[in-house]
């Protein structure tokens, strides 16, 4: 993974985080999904925030989500399409969260 790639997760899980604490519960991260979801629409990107089920992003069962579980999320679920095509995607989300 770029450089690029993983400073748009970072920037992306502290989107996430609402509290700054360092992790994500599970009330954060469907709050943030359905504030992402209203951003693109805001911007024109249309579509929505793929939510995927909590529980497989918490690797470790401790019932929050850490940043090295995040990023390894989204790696193992996004691995398959080329680095263009997902830093694409995350300039999409990061431009419509900042």
């Amino acid at each position: 993974m770029s450089a690029d790639i993983d400073e748009s997760l970072t920037k992306l899980f502290q989107f996430y985080d609402t509290n700054g604490d360092g992790t994500l519960t599970k009330s954060e991260k469907l709050e943030a999904d359905k504030r992402i979801t209203g951003l693109l629409k805001e911007a024109g990107q249309g579509g929505s925030m793929r939510t995927e089920k909590f529980d497989s992003m918490d690797a470790d069962a401790s019932g929050g989500v850490s940043l090295d579980e995040f990023v390894a999320s989204w790696k193992a679920k996004y691995s398959a399409y080329p680095p263009e095509m997902q830093t694409r995607m995350l300039g999409v989300l990061t431009e419509v969260i900042a």
